[in-house]
């Protein structure tokens, strides 16, 4: 697992350091990556220190607590990238918005569970989804 941290870290740095060249002089070399409070987070503190350490290159993090912020600061030009969700979001969001953003990299995919009051195993699982008790 943590080598996987470690990798993550590597290619996120590798992409923030891409991004170096996008600010002036005044803006001291640092990158603004948004993400949403959590594991992101979480995972831009550990990118942060590395890429400090192997690029001399700073790191702010800023955080939101609401999906739809981030991308709208990323096209307005408050942030340089931001790390939150998947593909299938990201093209939802530019296509209703007309947001001018591209997707660089796959980061990461968060491993996804299934819960049951009622089935002890996932073979028990009926094949057709029931919404009724939501």
């Amino acid at each position: 697992m943590l080598k996987k941290i470690l990798s993550l870290c590597f290619l996120f740095s590798c992409f923030v350091s891409s991004l170096s060249g996008c600010h002036s002089e005044s803006d001291a070399k640092q990158i603004r990556v948004g993400t949403i409070s959590g594991p992101e987070t979480q995972l831009m503190q550990v990118a942060k220190s590395v890429l400090l350490k192997q690029a001399d290159l700073p790191l702010k993090i800023i955080e939101f607590s609401d999906y739809s912020l981030p991308n709208r600061a990323l096209n307005e030009g408050s942030l340089d990238a931001n790390m939150f969700q998947h593909r299938i979001f990201l093209d939802e969001e530019i296509k209703n918005k007309h947001y001018h953003l591209v997707a660089l990299a796959k980061i990461f995919i968060y491993p996804m569970g299934i819960y049951s009051k009622k089935n002890t195993d996932f073979s028990e699982n009926p094949t057709k989804c029931d919404y009724s008790h939501s």
